[in-house]
């Protein structure tokens, strides 16, 4: 009988705590998830390459080699021109 009035009381005070615990915590990554607040990045990029009166750049390409290596930079912002630490970027091409 007092074994059982314990474990009753322990029970609904982890309960208690379980729920307390539930309500009270927020991911803020989450809590924003599906707002409409978009961020505005701006991208610099610096190709380092000669550039034709239609905007292309041009690269020469090594021909006595399997690849030419060409080094770019680039400036990633946001709408009050500072810096992003880490942004993703992906690209493809056609040269090969």
């Amino acid at each position: 009988m007092v074994i059982n009035k314990y474990l009753k009381k322990l029970i609904n005070r982890n309960l208690f705590l379980l729920i307390l615990v539930v309500i009270s915590c927020e991911n803020p990554y989450f809590a924003n998830l599906h707002g409409n607040d978009e961020m505005t990045i701006n991208v610099k990029i610096d190709p380092r390459l000669p550039q034709d009166d239609n905007g292309y750049f041009h690269l020469t390409l090594n021909r006595s080699k399997w690849q030419t290596i060409h080094r770019f930079s680039g400036l990633v912002t946001d709408s009050n021109d500072k810096p992003l630490d880490v942004v993703r970027f992906e690209w493809t091409s056609n040269l090969y």
